[in-house]
């Protein structure tokens, strides 16, 4: 038999408003900070923040930290303010009453601190919000002895000194700022005697609708009916302030108290940063709180009306759920905590270290439900919380529920790690998927349809149960039904599924739509799907996402964003609830809340603005035009968005016209181009603020690139005159270096064809035809017809040839050898027997179509008969002509075994009597060939001799270029 255990729960803890708070960012000397002590918060005319400290000013740009001191130029490094005059200078006020100012990117001391300082002599130093830079460069302060003073641009100056605080309020007019402090009006009256510990300084504030006035330990704070309500603290207020309609009051050591006023009374809202001194906060242009301290650095609000709570620790905390006006969540420990009116109140789970995945409000018989890893189903009804200590649904198996529901017949539907679970309301089984399917499958998701069927969502995607029997998938009838199912909520006819990577599908009885983050969802995992109305609120691992629905046909929907810039205490969204335009949300760092109505989109740009650029490597001053030589055209380009919600996160897109055809994406805040362009190029930047919303016009920066001069008209014009005469110069020199070189070779050839005559000359001379008729008559006078016909044959071809060959520069080597051959068949005829000669032609060489000059190679036969084989005595005399190829050359060897080539010239000048010119005409023939058609013909004698060094003959080689005399001409 079951048994109930019932265990009535008194109250574990109570926590007063102090328990909720606005999510803060400290940022400290780790941060760039260059002290934790902190005078004063102020934002300049540009959006910039800047920081008074204990050691120097800082300015913040959402990314990093500037500091500005004693080496930046300032007069000392305890700055107590920051003030920006009508120049837009700003000012460093210090505590020694001298003044620093901070104009072009350069700090500049102000002219008259002899006078400043020397009048207070650091004894009494500047009131907060007292110093004020006048049109006529006057400077006007109160210091904490009572005195205003004035000083003009002459160093002269003026001083008003009061003591009595009783009559200060009418001496105050609404134009004048005596000890800094604003006008009071006179409608209000001090109907209570103002107590006698209230001592300088005062501070009267206001606004539209609310006006207070603090003074020492004393908050006064008129009311419509001209009362005063006087509120004491327990230690002097630092600071107070009304922004947005709402009080903020910062006594020392206690924090930051906001009031608002209710039915014409005041009531505090929240209070937060217990235990510190605040000296100073402001409202930023993007909606921001920053709230500077004494001894904790500097803190930031990116939305003071997002609240949150986790407990006094960074808790994970996971479900929600509302049972009539009491909102309720868990953590992952298993607390349980319900939100009323009157504070948080928390209950000790009897199953500690028990995640609650799932808490379920039955409004019918105001019973909560929860359910979660490795803990039976728990009732709780009002502070009692009821659980079946001995349910076990299966042997061995323990409940680990992801969701669950109740349906029309009071079951209780379960998704479980495991398993599909209906439970009756006696908590019996009715349905176990383990069992009807035979496998384990994970479900996550579990919703109602209207006709009491069971939509689960599992590992694989969509399933439906009917009638606690039939377990339908329905993946196949669409493949967005396959995906990873995480929450089902109804919606309209259908239901909105949020799913592990899909993104959201709404599923209605004749469409299936899908949003993902093509369509702006911040993330496609999602955790839990809230229906609000025509609103889908998404719980995401990247925020909180709301998808306003405006009509179902044509479907259109709007997308808003919800992530750590509006003021969440984290981006890991577990749970979700919407309850009177108050959103609740559970996240891995605490419970949040928030009316969505007070958290509105951003539609106003992000200021950008440029902060370094670099030309060729080089810093130069920030400019909107820029002209850069040709040689120097890379550029570097840092720039910052100020949006102190993004705190660095920011995407920018840039296009540089003239390079670029489309926009470029980025969060870096620097650009780089190299080698721009020629001629104009434009480089534009958006930056994107918070929700999405894009600059309305892009910054641009003109990069104009000068067209180098060897571009110009300019140039090309001279260039084309230079070119022209240069021309001009080089046809001339051409002109007269052709007509001298045509000289040249007209006086070259007529020197040429002067020695060919010669040559030709030297071949038919008288001694030889003489020696050629007498051997014709010798056998003539032997009777010896055959011989004599014979070698006048030959002497008359000879002689033909030798006239034919003797009207060309060039012959064919056929036609040369030709010739040789015959003059050495006249003279071995003249010989006799005792001389023989032997041609040899390599067959490499085509002999018809080989040009060589004419009369080249007959000189040196006819020199090695008549000087090297005519004065050998005895022995066989012979000539050997050889002709062949080597590489590039043609090689023509003429050898003979005479008495060489010292023997013959000795005997010549012995005898006095006719020697051979023919070579030494070629000689000169070759020389005159080689200029004229710059060929290379060499020639080379080499003395043939024995061991005994006694002479062998001569041998005489002709390098003849392959390519020389191709043709007859």
């Amino acid at each position: 038999m079951k048994f109930f255990l019932v265990l009535i729960f008194v109250l574990f803890s109570f926590f007063g408003l102090n328990a909720q708070e606005p999510i803060l960012r400290n940022f400290s000397i780790s941060d760039g900070l260059p002290s934790s002590e902190i005078y004063h918060v102020f934002q300049d005319s540009k959006g910039f923040i800047w920081v008074s400290t204990s050691e120097g000013a800082c300015r913040f740009n959402g990314y990093q930290f500037e500091v500005y001191d004693i080496s930046a130029g300032l007069p000392e490094n305890t700055i107590l303010e920051v003030y920006e005059d009508y120049k837009g200078r700003i000012w460093f006020i210090t505590l020694s009453s001298e003044f620093a100012y901070l104009e072009n990117g350069r700090i500049s001391l102000y002219k008259n601190n002899n006078t400043t300082r020397d009048l207070f002599s650091g004894a009494f130093h500047p009131v907060k919000n007292t110093f004020s830079v006048k049109n006529d460069e006057s400077i006007e302060f109160v210091t904490q002895n009572y005195i205003k003073t004035t000083v003009y641009i002459n160093g002269e100056y003026n001083q008003i000194k009061f003591t009595d605080p009783q009559v200060l309020p009418n001496l105050l007019t609404e134009k004048d700022y005596y000890s800094g402090y604003k006008y009071m009006s006179e409608e209000y009256i001090f109907n209570k005697p103002i107590p006698k510990t209230v001592r300088f300084p005062f501070l009267p504030v206001f606004s539209s609708n609310n006006t207070m006035l603090s003074w020492g330990t004393f908050l006064f704070l008129p009311s419509e009916t001209n009362n005063i309500e006087i509120r004491e603290f327990d230690e002097h207020i630092n600071y107070s302030a009304i922004i947005d309609e709402k009080i903020f009051v910062c006594p020392a050591k206690q924090g930051v108290y906001m009031l608002s006023k209710e039915n014409g009374n005041y009531k505090e809202d929240i209070s937060f940063l217990n235990g510190l001194s605040i000296s100073y906060l402001i409202k930023d242009s993007d909606g921001g709180y920053w709230f500077s301290t004494l001894q904790d650095g500097l803190y930031y609000a990116p939305n003071i009306n997002v609240l949150f709570f986790n407990n006094g620790e960074d808790r994970l905390f996971t479900s929600i759920a509302r049972h009539r006006e009491t909102i309720w969540f868990s953590d992952y420990n298993g607390n349980i905590y319900k939100k009323t009116k009157n504070g948080f109140f928390e209950f000790k789970n009897p199953y500690p270290k028990r995640q609650v995945s799932k808490i379920l409000a039955n409004n019918k018989n105001d019973t909560l439900f929860l359910a979660g890893y490795g803990m039976p189903l728990t009732k709780i009804a009002g502070n009692k919380i009821i659980y079946d200590q001995n349910y076990n649904p299966a042997p061995g198996h323990v409940l680990s529920v992801n969701d669950f529901i109740i349906d029309n017949n009071n079951n209780y539907c379960l998704a479980q790690s495991t398993s599909l679970l209906v439970l009756n309301k006696s908590l019996k089984p009715v349905y176990d998927s383990r069992i009807s399917t035979n496998a384990r499958k994970r479900f996550d998701a579990v919703c109602l349809s209207n006709k009491n069927e069971i939509l689960a969502g599992a590992m694989d995607g969509l399933y439906i149960l009917s009638y606690y029997s039939n377990l339908e998938y329905l993946g196949n009838l669409n493949p967005l039904l396959k995906s990873r199912i995480s929450s089902i909520k109804k919606f309209e006819d259908g239901f909105a599924i949020g799913t592990k990577g899909a993104g959201l599908i709404i599923y209605l009885p004749d469409t299936i739509i899908n949003i993902s983050k093509e369509q702006g969802l911040l993330s496609n995992s999602i955790k839990k799907v809230y229906v609000e109305d025509r609103n889908i609120w998404l719980a995401t691992n990247k925020g909180l996402t709301c998808v306003k629905i405006n009509s179902i046909k044509p479907f259109s929907y709007l997308i808003r964003w919800f992530g750590n810039s509006k003021g969440l205490p984290s981006g890991e969204i577990n749970d979700v609830l919407v309850c009177c335009d108050t959103v609740y949300l559970t996240s891995n760092k605490g419970f949040s809340f928030f009316n969505y109505k007070d958290v509105e989109p951003n539609q106003e740009p992000t200021r950008l603005y440029f902060s370094e650029i670099f030309i060729a490597g080089k810093p130069v001053n920030i400019s909107n035009k820029y002209e850069l030589d040709f040689n120097n055209n890379s550029i570097d380009v840092k720039f910052i968005g100020l949006n102190f919600r993004c705190m660095g996160n920011i995407l920018y897109k840039y296009k540089m016209q003239g390079v670029d055809k489309e926009w470029n994406f980025t969060t870096n805040p620097l650009i780089r181009y190299t080698n721009l362009p020629i001629g104009e190029n434009i480089l534009q930047i958006m930056v994107q603020n918070e929700d999405g919303y894009w600059s309305k016009t892009p910054e641009s920066i003109v990069f104009y690139v000068k067209t180098p001069f060897y571009k110009t008209t300019v140039f090309f014009v001279i260039s084309f005159i230079i070119v022209l005469l240069f021309l001009i110069g080089i046809l001339s020199i051409i002109y007269k270096s052709r007509l001298r070189r045509e000289n040249e070779k007209s006086q070259l050839t007529n020197e040429l064809n002067k020695y060919r005559q010669q040559a030709l000359a030297h071949q038919m001379n008288p001694h030889f035809i003489f020696n050629a008729l007498n051997s014709i008559q010798y056998f003539i006078y032997k009777n010896d017809k055959e011989n004599a016909n014979n070698y006048l044959a030959k002497f008359s071809q000879l002689l033909r040839l030798v006239i034919e060959n003797s009207q060309k520069q060039n012959i064919p080597l056929k036609s040369e050898l030709q010739a040789v051959e015959l003059y050495l068949e006249l003279e071995s005829l003249r010989f006799r027997s005792d001389f023989d000669f032997h041609i040899h032609i390599d067959k490499e060489i085509e002999t018809e179509t080989k040009y060589i000059p004419t009369l080249l190679i007959q000189p040196f036969v006819e020199n090695a008969i008549w000087k090297g084989l005519l004065h050998k005595e005895s022995g066989q005399k012979s000539l050997f002509i050889r002709v062949f190829k080597r590489g590039i050359q043609v090689i023509c060897e003429i050898e003979d075994n005479g008495v060489g080539r010292l023997k013959a010239k000795a005997i010549s000048e012995k005898r006095s009597k006719y020697s051979s010119t023919g070579s030494k005409l070629t000689k000169t023939r070759l020389n005159m060939i080689n200029n004229l058609y710059g060929s290379e013909i060499n020639l080379k004698y080499i003395d043939l001799k024995d061991n005994n060094d006694q002479a062998l003959g001569t041998k005489v080689i002709l390098f003849l270029p392959l390519q020389l005399g191709e043709t007859n001409e």
